[in-house]
């Protein structure tokens, strides 16, 4: 029934229904599954780890845990986590994109750029129209300095699925490096339209504001960025 709930969205009563079913069963990776699940979509980041660490001593191979932990490391921007946990999934499960497209962004973000660019090739080599991987093609070729590709392949994540924050963080960035800073200003305001938790989206126009001689708004994204890595961690 917690199942239902939560696809319903009704995340509190899932919860509920969730705990019970854990009560009743200690070891129901199942229902610890379903939990962090959860929690994970009530921000309560703390609760969901406990829950997966939890689930993977019981069953170390579970794809799904690995994958719910991973994002943790990556909401807690832990990228050491974040590859140990995506390559264990590997390890389980080949050829699945999304462990691969995950490692590849905790690659991206220690700028390991050329495993990087090996697990991204795999990830759409496996799913080619993979929005995720092909924003992350495209954070790896800003990294690069070829923006014009980076553009192209961006755009066409965000034809695959527009409600991807991390699609116009990117074109922020695109537009940050071409000194076009009224339109990195548009992109980073529509990525946090989508998803106002973004630490790093307040960084980079920060960035912008300053360049643009405008330090009230810089020191307030400043502050707000720190406060939002603050909040996280007592999830």
């Amino acid at each position: 029934r917690g199942q239902l709930y939560f696809v319903a969205d009704k995340f509190n009563v899932a919860l509920t229904d969730a705990t019970s079913a854990v009560n009743l069963n200690g070891n129901s990776v199942p229902a610890l599954l379903l939990r962090a699940k959860i929690n994970i979509e009530l921000r309560k980041y703390k609760d969901a780890k406990n829950d997966l660490d939890r689930l993977l001593i019981l069953d170390n191979k579970s794809l799904r845990g690995l994958i719910l932990r991973s994002f943790l490391h990556f909401k807690y921007e832990d990228f050491k986590g974040l590859i140990d946990d995506a390559t264990k999934a590997i390890e389980v499960t080949p050829n699945d994109a999304m462990a691969y497209n995950n490692r590849a962004y905790g690659y991206l973000r220690l700028n390991n750029l050329a495993d990087a660019e090996k697990d991204i090739n795999k990830a759409l080599e496996l799913s080619p129209k993979f929005a995720l991987g092909l924003n992350n093609r495209g954070l790896l070729k800003i990294k690069r300095n070829k923006l014009e590709s980076a553009m192209q392949d961006i755009e066409s994540a965000e034809v695959v699925d527009s409600g991807i924050a991390e699609i116009y963080f990117n074109k922020g960035l695109i537009f940050s490096e071409n000194k076009q800073f009224q339109k990195a200003i548009d992109e980073f305001n529509k990525a946090l339209e989508i998803n106002p938790n973004l630490a790093i989206v307040f960084e980079e126009r920060a960035k912008v504001y300053q360049e643009l001689k405008d330090e009230k708004k810089a020191e307030s994204d400043r502050k707000k960025a720190e406060q939002i890595r603050e909040e996280i961690k007592n999830l």
